[in-house]
């Protein structure tokens, strides 16, 4: 009699156990969840359209952008809503790091939806400035805190409206 009250008892904990690891992993994936990945590119020159490329896949060829008329390089954020609910874009910046970490947020000169702006589950959005302020702001960064230009990265981050922030783990 006492095994059976014993089998039963590890039995009732152990499933409660599951429902409660089921109920989390519920909670945890039930809201919008969002991948940042920093991707760089150029405009074509009507500025109709850009290609980009992730960060992570290496520089893409000036010289064979530009011979088929891509002339403005830029520098983007791609926000990937990867959750089951909507999510809401409030913002977008490139910083530097290590450091003081510096932060461009391009407001008037930002290329890509306005914001702020709805992600729906599956959805995916893409925000771009162009490379010229971004290499003024690395620049800047290198005589503020006297350091080489190579130790300085830099990498987006994406303001969501409820108040979570989210960084690209590539830096350029």
């Amino acid at each position: 009699m006492q095994v059976a009250t014993l089998v039963i008892a590890v039995a009732g904990v152990t499933l409660a156990a599951l429902s409660l690891g089921w109920q989390a992993a519920t909670f945890v994936l039930t809201g919008g969840r969002v991948k940042v990945e920093l991707r760089v590119g150029a405009m074509h020159g009507t500025a109709s359209h850009m290609v980009t490329q992730s960060v992570s896949s290496g520089l893409p060829d000036p010289e064979r952008l530009q011979a088929d008329g891509y002339t403005r390089p830029v520098v983007a954020v791609q926000v990937r809503n990867v959750g089951r609910m909507a999510v809401t874009v409030e913002d977008w910046s490139l910083f530097t790091s290590p450091g003081s970490r510096i932060a461009l947020q391009p407001v008037g000169q930002s290329i890509g939806p306005p914001l702020p702006h709805r992600l729906e589950a599956g959805a995916t959005g893409t925000w771009a400035v162009e490379l010229a302020p971004v290499r003024a702001m690395r620049a800047a960064t290198v005589a503020a805190l006297k350091v080489p230009e190579e130790r300085i990265k830099i990498r987006g981050k994406v303001g969501l409206g409820d108040g979570r922030t989210v960084e690209t783990r590539e830096a350029l």
